[in-house]
């Protein structure tokens, strides 16, 4: 039977949890700083990000426009998108999941700022399942290629990589 390396794999989770969790709060930040830019550029005042308002638990951006704009709304979704391309092209690292990683919670916290010009409930639902798809597969992607990294014999140390994948 096969003697399986408990300690590798608790370091492989704990990578993987720090950095989808930086990962999620860089998107978050990212999502924000969407609408403040878009925000500023079409002439709003008092803008405002709230990272983390207590008395409603909410991450949010406000600001006085003159007029309401569907592209404030999805600026958020649209800053995050280059962020994400670039890491797609880091072809010869694991890390480059994490781009999928960036696109299903963009998904997921856009689909509030959607709802808000919508007020349809199913496209929300389904923005919030189609990014919790790609979440999955991008988590599902990146411990693969580490494993495959660990079991062909090459040491990754969580970083840098000499393999061509």
């Amino acid at each position: 039977m096969k003697k399986y390396n408990f300690k590798r794999y608790f370091f492989l989770f704990s990578y993987v949890f720090i950095f989808s969790i930086s990962i999620v709060i860089t998107t978050i930040v990212l999502h924000e700083m969407g609408h403040y830019y878009t925000g500023k550029t079409i002439g709003c005042r008092d803008i405002k990000i709230f990272l983390f308002d207590e008395s409603n638990q909410a991450t949010y951006t406000q600001m006085n426009c003159k007029d309401f704009s569907p592209i404030l709304m999805l600026s958020g979704f649209f800053f995050i998108i280059p962020f994400a391309i670039y890491l797609a092209y880091l072809k010869y690292f694991p890390e480059r999941h994490f781009s999928l990683i960036i696109i299903g919670f963009n998904f997921l916290i856009s689909s509030l700022d959607i709802m808000v010009f919508t007020n349809i409930y199913l496209i929300s639902l389904f923005l919030n399942l189609l990014g919790f798809i790609i979440i999955i597969l991008g988590e599902t992607l990146l411990i693969d290629k580490i494993i495959y990294l660990s079991r062909k014999g090459e040491k990754y140390d969580f970083g840098t990589t000499t393999s061509g994948l």
